[in-house]
């Protein structure tokens, strides 16, 4: 009720503006030909007032609707294990939001000597957009000049008369104003062509860094595809927000401003200035009011979207599964749901803009046929110049015509806005794990009687599990040189183990120790310079093998030759597999090593390992899910890396940890029993847990199915 009565008032108070501003009412002669246009201009500001009430409630509806279906999305999703999608814990103020776009305004990406011209582009840019807009204000004075030059001549009687030099000059200046106009434009255009290239480098640079810089325990929460989608969109957003925000509105309503001006103090006709000036805060009030309204249907198509490409990537990837199970149809039909949501959602957000295009082409020519009444009335009436309604009809041409496209341009900004604000909730994450300020490298110099690898009863639970102890009072220490075995049930806790040494999360009492030093007070990159991985399921990047293997260094000092890969091949006997290969060490590997089998991404996994050459190693049940040949090749070759190393390994096959110094058998995020092979299994008990489990893969009876690597307890 409150909003409608505004409305009504709002209407009411612009239909009074156009009586005082188009009626004589001193004049009773002209009263009746001056009724009918008014009247006309009254039916259509009603006109306008309703269809804007119309959206809005339609508005109302469509969002008490969306706020009744939401619960119930929000439900499904807690039921599927509290998946997210595009929201985030976070979100950045405006003027944070502002700061991403600093590169566009100020770029510092680059060499010394880039990072000025850059700069100096970018000032010009703006100088450019400032004197182009001068331009355009200034010519229409010179063309009203030239009109009222013309006049004069024409009143000191009939006949051919003579062009004067001020008509000619008026006329040159007038031409040349527009000329330069645009040419400043285009050459704007132009210079800013590099600053958009080094500030899109910039902001992507630094999008990138920062979600690496995120902890493991996020990227796990996250979908990956909406994570990289909402990073294209908003730099993509922060880019159109520049084009058209900076570079066209702003300049454009700047411009409507001067105009107003101009026909308030240089024409002094008042009432035409405040006619154009209420006409253009009415235009942009409603487009604005429109576009926010529409903003709920863009969110929904963004939304819809995300599912789409979740749906179609998670059906491709899961291809195998899919024909195993002949589900075909099943994600056939799924698919078209969502394509048909998406569908749905995608034709109300261009039905609202058609809605928004009506709207604004009713304002505009209303403004323009009221602006050009006024402007003849003056000249008419008031023995004005014809100079100035030649300006006047210029200038309102000039005005409104960028502004027939401003419902584009919001449409554009409205998708921005919602790029930009998820994208801005991705930067506001911050990183649960960070280096300290005082943090050092880490000293990797041999000491006596230190151990190399400590826990000192490390207790640690999730973040998402704060009252469920994952790892509870874990102790024990590995010697430089020596090995350590964990073993036990899938979700017992080991591999949350492995991540606390890589410090992918803190423990969240106790401490773990590298040669001495708490890893807390390390830089992370050091600490993980120095521990190297043979995880169980090993990811491969869609490149050679070659790049692939020297991966194991890149995150180093990414020197490697081409020796030193064959090299590391070789020790992980791999090179006879790549040299049966057709294009050897340059042989592509697919997405996700799919051309490799199991066996052979264990061993480029350990041929990694050579070329990095940590003093710690760790082992992720790196053989459980091999054949018992290919397992005897890659322990042949896990037995050569683990020479002269620390190991630390997950073992499934109780068998390769047999000759381990000491084996803790974790349970429930406890260590449960610990020593060497032979003392379990000289231990009796009714809380044995190490040696029934060898006694039932001696009878060769798997004690638990192999874990999937990534998946903590």
């Amino acid at each position: 009720s409150a909003r409608h009565a505004r409305r009504v008032c709002m209407a009411t108070a612009l239909v009074a503006v156009c009586r005082l501003s188009l009626l004589d009412w001193t004049s009773v002669d002209r009263a009746a030909a001056i009724f009918v246009p008014t009247l006309t201009l009254e039916v259509v500001v009603s006109l306008a007032s309703s269809a804007e009430a119309h959206l809005f409630y339609a508005a109302c509806a469509a969002a008490n609707k969306a706020g009744q279906e939401e619960p119930r999305v929000a439900g499904a999703a807690e039921g599927e294990g509290g998946a997210e999608t595009a929201q985030y814990s976070a979100a950045l103020s405006v003027w944070q939001t502002l700061k991403v776009l600093k590169p566009y305004f100020w770029p510092s990406t680059g060499k010394f000597q880039e990072v000025l011209i850059n700069r100096f582009r970018a000032c010009m840019t703006w100088a450019f957009v400032a004197f182009s807009k001068v331009c355009s204000i200034v010519a229409p004075i010179f063309l009203a000049r030239a009109t009222n030059q013309i006049s004069d001549l024409l009143k000191e009687g009939p006949g051919p008369h003579s062009m004067t030099s001020d008509i000619i000059t008026n006329l040159v200046l007038y031409a040349w104003m527009i000329l330069l106009s645009k040419a400043l434009k285009e050459a704007q255009s132009l210079i800013y062509i590099k600053v958009q290239q080094a500030a899109y480098i910039e902001i992507a640079d630094q999008t990138f860094a920062h979600l690496h810089n995120l902890s493991l325990d996020w990227h796990l929460r996250k979908k990956m595809g909406n994570v990289v989608r909402s990073m294209d969109r908003g730099i993509q957003a922060a880019q159109q927000t520049m084009q058209y925000v900076f570079l066209y509105l702003f300049p454009t309503l700047a411009e409507a401003l001067a105009v107003t001006l101009i026909f308030m103090f240089h024409f002094r006709n008042a009432r035409l200035a405040v006619f154009v000036g209420f006409n253009l805060f009415l235009y942009c009030y409603a487009t604005v009011k429109v576009t926010l309204w529409r903003k709920r249907f863009r969110s929904a198509t963004t939304k819809h979207d995300n599912e789409l490409h979740d749906r179609l990537t998670d059906s491709l990837v899961n291809y195998e599964t899919i024909k195993y199970f002949t589900a075909e149809e099943y994600e056939r039909r799924e698919y078209r749901n969502v394509v048909q949501k998406f569908q749905k959602y995608s034709m109300a957000t261009q039905a609202s803009l058609s809605m928004l295009n009506v709207l604004q082409q009713v304002l505009v020519n209303f403004a323009l046929a009221g602006g050009m009444l006024l402007a003849t009335e003056r000249v008419l009436k008031e023995h004005g110049e014809i100079g100035e309604f030649v300006a006047v009809n210029a200038y309102i041409i000039n005005v409104f015509t960028p502004l027939n496209f401003l419902g584009t341009i919001y449409n554009m900004v409205v998708n921005a806005v919602v790029d930009m604000h998820n994208f801005g909730q991705l930067l506001a994450e911050t990183a649960e794990v960070q280096d300290q300020p005082d943090a050092r490298e880490l000293d990797l110099t041999p000491r006596v009687s230190v151990p190399i690898v400590e826990f000192k009863r490390v207790c640690f639970a999730y973040a998402r599990q704060p009252l469920a102890k994952s790892i509870k009072d874990v102790s024990f220490a590995v010697h430089r040189g020596g090995t350590a075995a964990l073993v036990g049930t899938t979700g017992a806790g080991k591999t949350t183990v492995t991540r606390l040494l890589f410090r992918f999360y803190d423990c969240t009492s106790g401490q773990v120790l590298l040669n001495g030093q708490d890893i807390r007070s390390v830089t992370q990159r050091s600490l993980r310079g120095a521990i190297g991985m043979v995880p169980q399921d090993v990811v491969m990047f869609n490149d050679t093998i070659a790049h692939n293997i020297k991966y194991g260094r890149l995150g180093q000092d990414g020197k490697v030759s081409q020796a030193d890969i064959e090299k590391a091949a070789e020790s992980a006997q791999l090179a006879q597999f790549i040299s049966t290969q057709p294009s050897g060490y340059d042989t592509v590997v697919g997405e996700r090593g799919l051309k490799l089998s199991g066996g052979e991404k264990q061993r480029l996994a350990i041929a990694r390992c050579f070329l990095k050459d940590p003093p710690v190693v760790v082992l992720d049940e790196a053989t459980s899910a091999l054949d018992s040949e290919t397992e005897r090749r890659v322990q042949q070759a896990l037995e050569v890396l683990s020479s002269s190393r620390t190991v630390i390994a997950i073992a499934h096959r109780l068998s390769t940890i047999r000759h381990f110094d000491e084996i803790l058998v974790v349970e429930g995020g406890e260590v449960v029993e610990r020593g060497t092979h032979d003392a379990l299994m000289a231990s009796s008990g009714a809380s044995d847990r190490y040696r029934p489990m060898w006694q039932r893969q001696a009878a060769g009876i798997l004690d638990e199915t192999p874990a999937v690597a990534g998946v903590a307890a």
